[in-house]
């Protein structure tokens, strides 16, 4: 079976912790060193990490706010163009209810003075007609016959006047 020798053990054994000691003379303290070095790199490391989140909530907060602000901005421009609008379109209706009133106006004008002109030819024509057929009464022999004679084709020449 296993047999244990007890020199190659001791031996052993002393060699295992001189080996230790050797290695913790001369390693042991550059480890620990380098280990020291790593945590404190790490550290300041999450340091950097938790102060650069800071910033970025910072810099989130203050880029809400400045959103907030270029809203309500944006929000005022575009109730002024609303108001502004609103303006222009009431300003182009008052022109064009002032527009059509004047053509309106033109239009009745027009209409009055042709029918005050054709009123005046009529009247002329009347006139025309009434003074041929005095002439007409004057110089022939007045007869009763011819008298109502004349007097119906006046009266057929004023109908188709008017």
């Amino acid at each position: 079976m296993l047999e244990i020798n007890a020199g190659i053990l001791v031996a052993q054994i002393i060699t295992f912790l001189l080996a230790v000691g050797i290695l913790w003379k001369i390693s042991w303290k550059p480890i620990c060193a380098l280990l020291a070095q790593r945590k404190e790199t790490i550290r300041k490391d999450l340091e950097l990490i938790e102060e650069t989140k800071q910033a970025v909530k910072k810099q989130e907060a203050e880029y809400s706010r400045k959103l907030v602000g270029i809203q309500q901005q944006a929000d005022e421009v575009l109730a002024g163009a609303k108001l502004e609008a609103g303006k222009l379109r009431d300003e182009i209706l008052r022109k064009a209810h002032e527009e059509a009133d004047q053509i309106r106006q033109k239009a009745h004008n027009a209409v009055q003075e042709d029918n005050n002109r054709l009123l005046l030819e009529a009247y002329n024509e009347i006139s025309e007609i009434s003074l041929e057929l005095a002439q007409r009464l004057v110089s022939q022999s007045i007869t009763s016959e011819v008298k109502e004679r004349l007097f119906q084709e006046t009266l057929k020449e004023l109908q188709k006047v008017t």
